[in-house]
């Protein structure tokens, strides 16, 4: 009888969670970069040179101390380096600004819980998707030129944006820039954009570039009075007079 009776005990504990005590005893985890780092010798190659990089900039080999110095830092660069594996850097979550300009990156996913970044360049990389930046929502310049990106529907939670370049992509669909209210500065340069009316509430854009499209109805644009600069060469347009009252 004793012995069913512990057995039921025990059997409620594990139905309503009562091992979580055993599991709270666990030593805490690692940051991601420290586990990368202390087993180099079993990563890919692509995350190998991440990790070395990054032991570079920390000026040291001591995995401790790299992690160290590093989770404090709040702008790095890592400019033309042939990066491609990003996982590295998810733990550094104290970055402001990151630029990974000229890399060979396609995945943003180790990006997604980096939520105090403000600065953000990825571009000239060989990034088709933008999804796993939908969480960083205080992003106020995002840079995402020279890529292969399609859709950019993530970027409508981007809602703190002021300055976004995504010139030279494959975009066609910028439905998703209508509620990005306080962007004062916009580049679609080289895509393949035909419908604009999407940007006529953006009246504090100051500038805005859509050379290269294929625009031919700019009436969206009649009261984004603001406006110091704007390009629109090598587009299809035969109207312009919906700019008659852009005085600036």
């Amino acid at each position: 009888m004793k012995l069913t009776s512990a057995l039921v005990l025990m059997t409620s504990m594990w139905l309503g969670g009562g091992w979580g005590v055993i599991e709270a005893a666990q030593p805490p985890r690692r940051s991601n970069f420290i586990q990368l780092c202390k087993e180099q010798a079993n990563l890919s190659a692509d995350a190998r040179i991440t990790v070395e990089l990054l032991l570079a900039k920390a000026k040291t080999n001591d995995c401790d101390l790299a992690a160290k110095n590093l989770l404090n830092v709040t702008k790095l660069d890592l400019i033309n380096q042939q990066l491609v594996d990003l996982s590295p850097l998810s733990g550094f979550t104290n970055l402001e600004s990151l630029n990974l300009h000229g890399n060979e990156i396609v995945d943003l996913s180790a990006l997604a819980g980096l939520k105090n970044l403000k600065d953000l360049d990825v571009s000239n990389n060989q990034i088709p998707d933008v999804n796993p930046l939908a969480t960083l929502q205080n992003l106020n310049r995002l840079t995402l030129e020279r890529n292969k990106i399609k859709d950019i529907n993530a970027i409508k939670e981007l809602k703190n944006l002021e300055s976004l370049s995504m010139f030279n992509n494959e975009i066609i669909d910028i439905s998703a820039l209508t509620k990005l209210k306080n962007l004062t500065w916009l580049n679609l340069d080289k895509n393949y954009i035909t419908e604009i009316s999407s940007l006529r509430d953006l009246v504090k854009l100051t500038g805005l570039s859509l050379e290269d499209n294929q625009v031919k109805d700019i009436s969206a644009l009649a009261k984004l009075t603001n406006l110091t600069r704007l390009e629109l060469t090598e587009n299809q347009i035969q109207n312009l007079t919906p700019l008659a009252n852009l005085k600036n």
